[in-house]
């Protein structure tokens, strides 16, 4: 066994999830997506709420995340 072995850390299975939301359905998530692009997310999540009390997505994607995800707004 070589010290590389012996002292790499094992694989993490930590994903990072891309939020964007927009207010109306006249507007367009594509830009929001674009600028999360750039941290390579596996998993997007993309809502149209108006109000601050009723976003459904944001609370459903935190309560499935695991240790180590990371949400990216």
């Amino acid at each position: 066994m070589t010290a590389l072995t012996r002292t790499a850390a094992a694989p993490s299975n930590a994903i990072r999830i891309g939020y964007a939301r927009v207010s109306t359905r006249a507007q367009d998530h594509l830009l929001q997506m674009e600028a999360l692009a750039v941290v390579h997310y596996r998993e997007a999540v993309e809502e149209t709420a108006s109000t601050r009390k009723d976003r459904p997505e944001p609370a459903a994607t935190v309560t499935r995340m695991r240790a180590g995800d990371t949400l990216v707004i």
